[in-house]
């Protein structure tokens, strides 16, 4: 009982918002649609009054059959686009039907379908464009013909792909990772790969090179390996954090950084709409168009931010992509996905473009043990072959000490001295090392391979550099830092009797460490390595893809057959026993094929206002009085001139007509297009024609 009282209560401000809507027109635009619907407005009129008139028109039963019958499909995708995606605007509806409908097709089908009422302008704004809404007095008749379905409709498969797919695995990462770990100046300061190492790479990762590159722009963006003056580094601690995550987290925030640097909430909200947009595809796969409309559609259903965090958001987005687009970050997203495997390429339709389907981490997660499996074989060559089932957790350290030669259906590493000094210098001792292989080999280590790794750390030991701070104690002194529980955690490792390596390295870290251990007698003391906290990952909700699945429960298929082609034949027919003027019968029968007419009524003289809206060829003067009056009501209109690059073809222009200046001999526009908002100059001379758009009733 609730929820209904509070339906109707949220109808009742919707209905009054519309009537607000109406009330606030400029005069003539509101006498104009009263006109078409009510007739000739006698005065002394009330506004109020007349809107109400206007309501229990659309309220009539044979009038609201009329206009639900006269909906043709793009009415339909226009009507449930604004009906599913919240606060609508005329970009957004321009972005989200992109690669389907050009502006200059949408407009004129949006000015119509408000003219029809079946549209309205709310009050509202954004970016000083207003809300579109649907006109609540039809809501309940319009319901039936809402369906997702007419705007993400599903992929018809006309070539059907069934190769092999590539896939990011934990395997591929951590050999990736190894290759970084052994090569620290692969890549240039831009984060492109050298050409010396990316010949290597081709050798290791064979056909990889485009995916290797993502990779490393996604490693720099997350900050899991980061540039220093003449090479990169893994951050150890930020790649074990991300390791925690599942691995469809994982390969949707590298399909996210990929695309480019984004701030943290930037991070968090692309790559929670990925994993939303993959969780979505419907079982017979989904274009590239679609997923771009899935992705406007499901970024505006997410948790909103306030005003304050959305300018912080936006101009941080202006700072990391400059001119880019949310769908175009998100095109981005899709080609990495493509590249990753996170979508796979299942088929073509009949215009050659691609069908996407979700790749296998997507469909099949895997399941990682508790107890690891015995996936590593070590052949008496000093070569281990890593097998699939070992999460990135585990992979990571144990490839820090091994050098990868090969990945391609299995993973093949080699362990030699270089790479066991790297991680010797990591901290690693040889029992670390043995303890690492015999947790995840099933035989016993070769006893060559205990040998020689035992012979390199001897070696590693006999003769070790240093780079840090020093203290030196005397005996006595010596003996009471060694007992001391606060200094531990600054000796990196004793040296000699009262010689000392500390983990500090600024000022301010050696006052700290004098304080805590008393070591008030010292006098200029270095510092502390910094202690480094593992950046945790924005949280991303794995669940949140039903909201399209909910929208598909919502909505209605089902729907009565439309006879608009009877309606307005029977229109004509009843138009052409009129006694009326050329001109006025003109004015009706362009109302009846704008769908503008539900009922004979409608069908009067009088109403009809005499306006030329369209002028072409060497009609100069034609052109320019169309242009002044679309300059004077603040119209847009249609340009057609021939093109620049070839005069055999045409070229159409959208947008309002500022100002006509003079030229000798002709007439110069200057007009602001549409959608880039950017001002052009155009000889009126030269157009082959100007057509008149008039701007919404709203």
């Amino acid at each position: 009982m609730l929820k209904n009282n509070s339906d109707e209560k949220q109808r009742v401000q919707r209905i009054l918002a519309w009537q607000e809507a109406m009330a606030t027109l400029p005069d003539s635009r509101f006498f104009d649609i009263m006109r078409v619907y009510l007739g000739e407005v006698k005065t002394p009129y009330n506004k109020q009054r007349l809107i109400e008139q206007l309501g229990a028109f659309l309220y009539k039963e044979q009038n609201r059959k009329n206009l639900v019958s006269l909906l043709d499909d793009f009415d339909k995708k226009i009507i449930t686009a604004v009906y599913l995606l919240p606060n609508v605007t005329q970009t957004k509806l321009s972005d989200f039907f992109s690669g389907e409908y050009t502006l200059s097709q949408l407009y004129p089908q949006l000015i119509n379908l408000t003219d029809r009422l079946i549209l309205y302008k709310d009050k509202q704004t954004r970016d000083e464009q207003q809300y579109i809404r649907i006109n609540p007095l039809l809501e309940s008749i319009l319901t039936p013909y809402i369906s997702i379905d007419r705007i993400l409709p599903a992929a018809v498969c006309a070539v059907r792909i069934d190769d092999a797919h590539f896939c990011l695995s934990p395997e591929f990462i951590a050999a990736f990772v190894s290759y970084i770990i052994e090569k620290p100046e692969l890549c240039k300061a831009d984060g492109i790969i050298k050409k010396n190492n990316e010949a290597r790479l081709e050798e290791i990762f064979p056909d990889k090179s485009k995916c290797l590159q993502l990779l490393l722009t996604a490693f720099l963006n997350l900050q899991l390996v980061k540039q220093t003056e003449k090479s990169i580094i893994c951050d150890k601690d930020k790649f074990a954090a991300f390791a925690e995550l599942s691995s469809k987290k994982q390969y949707a925030y590298l399909c996210a950084a990929s695309a480019g640097r984004l701030s943290r909430e930037g991070l968090r909200s692309q790559t929670q709409l990925f994993l939303d947009c993959a969780a979505s595809i419907p079982p017979g796969g989904a274009t590239r168009d679609i997923l771009l409309r899935e992705a406007v559609l499901l970024g505006d259903t997410t948790v909103r931010q306030n005003r304050f965090s959305r300018m912080i958001e936006q101009a941080r987005q202006r700072q990391l992509i400059p001119g880019e687009a949310t769908g175009q970050l998100f095109d981005r997203i899709i080609d990495s996905a493509e590249v990753f495997g996170l979508f796979s390429v299942a088929g073509r339709t009949g215009k050659g473009e691609k069908i996407y389907t979700p790749g296998t981490p997507f469909i099949n997660e895997p399941v990682f043990k508790d107890q690891p499996g015995k996936v590593v074989n070590i052949d008496a060559g000093f070569t281990i072959t890593i097998l699939p089932g070992l999460p990135l957790k585990k992979l990571l350290p144990l490839v820090s000490f091994l050098s990868v030669t090969r990945c391609n259906t299995v993973v093949e590493f080699e362990i030699n001295r270089i790479s066991t000094i790297r991680a010797f210098d990591t901290g690693y001792t040889a029992e670390e090392i043995y303890k690492q292989l015999s947790e995840y080999t099933p035989y016993d280590i070769p006893q060559n391979l205990r040998i020689s790794i035992e012979d390199w750390y001897n070696s590693y030991s006999s003769a070790m550099m240093y780079k840090g701070y020093i203290l030196k104690l005397d005996a006595k002194n010596a003996q009471l830092i060694e007992k001391n529980p606060n200094a531990a955690q600054y000796i990196q490792i004793k040296l000699a009797l009262g010689i000392y390596l500390l983990d500090i390295d600024n000022e301010e870290e050696a006052a700290k460490f004098v304080n805590k251990c008393g070591l008030d007698f010292i006098g200029k003391v270095q510092s502390k390595k910094t202690e480094v906290q593992p950046a945790s990952f924005p949280l991303l909700n794995e669940n949140s893809s039903s909201l399209l699945k909910d929208y598909r429960k919502k909505t209605i298929p089902r729907e009565e057959k439309n006879s608009n082609v009877s309606v307005i034949k029977d229109l004509h027919k009843l138009l052409d026993t009129l006694d009326l003027s050329p001109l006025q019968k003109n004015g009706l029968s362009l109302r009846i094929e704008n769908k503008m007419i539900l009922s004979a009524e409608q069908l009067k003289g009088s109403t009809v206002r005499a306006e030329n809206l369209e002028a072409s060829g060497i009609d100069f003067l034609g052109k320019i009085r169309l242009i002044e009056s679309a300059i004077s009501s603040k119209d847009m209109i249609e340009l057609v001139l021939p093109s620049e690059k070839d005069a055999s073809k045409q070229e159409t222009f959208l947008g309002t007509p500022l100002q006509i200046t003079k030229e000798t001999g002709d007439a110069l526009l200057h007009m602001q297009l549409e959608p880039q908002k950017e001002t052009c100059t155009f000889f009126i001379s030269r157009a082959s024609s100007v057509k008149l758009i008039r701007t919404s009733l709203f």
